[in-house]
This record gives structure tokens, C-alpha cells and sequence, in this order.
């Protein structure tokens, strides 16, 4: 396995009282938040800022690895955390770096980031200073965020009736994934279609509504009745 080098003097920085390179911060890092579960989001923000300086900066030549995924590689290897998942960390401040500060994807965290960065990716342009304001607040939660971004930049006042509704996340298999999205296919092309110029939201919303009413017109009966 290799061992990171010294790099230039350009790229080390103080850590109690020690001077060390930019791998030995990302080290030290990873196992504080390995046993710190509470700083784990702002912590992954910092791991993203430093990664990405590993990456624009090439210091992974200096500390002889042939490519940056060979370092993200043995990381993971290393710390047992997933190379996609470390890649997201570090594409997220990468991305988001040309509009916010290093100081406000700290405070905001990487869940909050990561939003930011989809919906930029979405509408083409990064959201407005009131939905970043939104992230920066740390009472605000993710699905906060979301909702913030729906109502500045997606969303109509019609479309916006009624309470926000977040269905959060989760992961899914390949047969799963299959199943969903051939699930709200079918919703969508059942009469009357929801064409697809239709916004996201409302497409995954009518879909689900479809699905759920669908479910309930065969099952609802038998459901009350607490039969199997």
C-alpha cells in the first residue's frame, strides 16, 4: 500500500501544533469522524474541501499514486468507507466551490450541499442567496432546503398548495429500481398521460398519487378489516 509523501510547503498546514500535509489531515479526518458521530456532516464537508485539493492540485503524483481514484481507492480501503461515497463528497464541494465559500459549505454540511448541488444540475444555475440562506440556518433541516429550492425556483403558487411533503431517501437495488421506475411509467402513461413536459415534482406526485389510489381501490376494504 502506499504511503503518502511530504508535499510542498504550500500545501501544509497546522494542526495542533504539528506541521502536516494535506494527506495526514485527510487521515486524521476520517478517523475523527469515524468515532464522532455527531460532527459526521460538517466533517464530510471539510473531507470534500480537502479532497478536492488533493485532486485539482495533483498532489496524488507527489505522493506517487498513478491516478486520484487510486488514492480515493485506498482510502476506502483503508478507512473501509465506500469509494462512490468518498467521490460524492468530493464532487459535491467541487462543484459547488464557484458559488459558495469554503466557510458556508462547512457550516451547511454535506447532506445540505448535496442538495444544493442537485438542484443545480437541475435548473441549470445554482439557487438563490434566500435558499442558501435556508441552508446556512442550522435549524433548517434537508427537507427544509428541498422545499425552499421548490418554492424559489420550481414550483407556481398553484403548485405550491397545501403542506410540504418530503419523502427523503433511500437506497434501492437494481430489480428494485426496475420495479419503481416501470411502476411510475405506467402511472404516467394511464389515461389521462402525464406528459413528461410535466415539472418533476408534480409528475412523481401524480404518480404516486395514481399508485396509491390504485392500491387502495383493491386493497383498501381488506386493509380495514385487518384481514389477510
Amino acid at each position: 500500500m502506499t504511503e503518502a509523501l511530504a508535499v510542498s510547503s504550500q500545501s501544509e498546514q497546522a494542526i495542533q501544533g504539528e506541521v502536516v500535509t494535506v494527506f495526514e489531515q485527510i487521515n486524521a479526518l476520517i478517523q475523527r469522524l469515524l468515532s464522532a458521530e455527531a460532527s459526521l456532516d460538517h466533517g464530510y464537508a471539510k473531507l470534500g474541501m480537502l479532497l478536492t485539493e488533493v485532486s485539482e492540485q495533483e498532489l496524488w503524483r507527489e505522493a506517487g499514486y498513478q491516478s486520484f481514484d487510486k488514492y480515493l481507492l485506498e482510502l476506502s480501503e483503508t478507512y473501509h468507507r465506500g469509494r462512490t461515497q468518498l467521490y460524492a463528497y468530493f464532487s459535491s464541494v467541487r462543484e459547488m466551490k464557484p458559488y459558495l465559500t469554503e466557510e458556508q459549505m462547512n457550516v451547511m454540511g454535506i447532506s445540505k450541499l448535496n442538495v444544493l448541488k442537485g438542484a443545480t444540475k437541475k435548473l441549470g444555475f445554482p439557487p438563490n442567496n434566500d435558499v442558501i440562506s435556508v441552508a446556512l440556518d442550522p435549524k433548517a433541516t434537508v427537507s427544509e432546503v428541498r422545499k425552499a429550492i421548490a418554492q424559489t425556483h420550481s414550483l407556481t403558487e398553484e403548485e405550491t398548495q397545501g403542506t410540504w411533503f418530503d419523502l427523503g431517501g433511500f437506497f434501492v437495488t437494481p430489480e428494485e429500481r426496475l420495479v419503481l421506475r416501470e411502476g411510475f411509467e405506467a402511472a404516467w402513461r394511464t389515461d389521462p398521460v402525464i406528459q413528461k413536459t410535466v415539472k418533476e415534482q408534480i409528475r412523481t406526485k401524480e404518480g404516486l398519487l395514481r399508485m396509491c389510489m390504485e392500491f387502495l381501490s383493491t386493497h383498501g376494504e381488506q386493509a380495514e378489516s385487518g384481514t389477510a
